[in-house]
């Protein structure tokens, strides 16, 4: 803890000598190391994945919120990609299924691990943002259209928009 605070801190005054008391690191933090992070399009400002009856969509409006709140933990299959858990359905993952972004328990299997693990990615469309590439489809990355989620190769400039996302808390 006390190093993620000092980390803070020294960004805090290098960035503008402000000063950060410090504030207890959540249980979130401590198990997975990462917070809690809503991801929000590129192209469409204010709409976020999030999880509706297990489908991957993007909303502008989400309720409950949390349906929008994610853990960005390590891969499932590869601790050096990512996979993206659900906050309030902890155990599930979005994950691709026949092309299109579910939100699934994680069954152990060894297909569901790779379909749950993402390779993060520099934005496609835009660098200060990130794209996810699917670890066992090379070339398809989790990107929206019609307000859902899909795995999809992307090449033109719209795809490329569409698979480009900021994380933001």
């Amino acid at each position: 803890m006390k190093k993620r605070v000092i980390s803070i801190v020294l960004v805090m005054v290098l960035l503008g000598g402000m000063f950060l008391l410090e504030a207890p690191v959540s249980k979130v933090d401590a198990a997975y190391g990462e917070s809690i992070k809503r991801i929000e399009s590129m192209n469409f400002v204010g709409f976020f994945i999030r999880h509706s009856s297990s489908r991957g969509r993007t909303d502008s409006v989400v309720n409950p919120i949390q349906d929008s709140q994610f853990r960005i933990v390590a891969g499932l299959a590869d601790s050096s990609c990512v996979s993206i858990e659900s906050v309030n359905f902890p155990g599930r993952f979005l994950r691709h299924r026949n092309g299109e972004i579910w939100l699934d328990a994680n069954d152990g299997t060894d297909t569901f691990k790779a379909d749950a693990t993402w390779w993060k990615r520099t934005g496609l469309a835009d660098a200060t943002g990130v794209s996810f590439e699917s670890y066992n489809f090379s070339g398809r990355y989790l990107r929206h259209r019609d307000s859902l989620l899909y795995s999809e190769a992307v090449t033109a400039d719209v795809g490329q928009k569409d698979a480009t996302f900021y994380q933001v808390p």
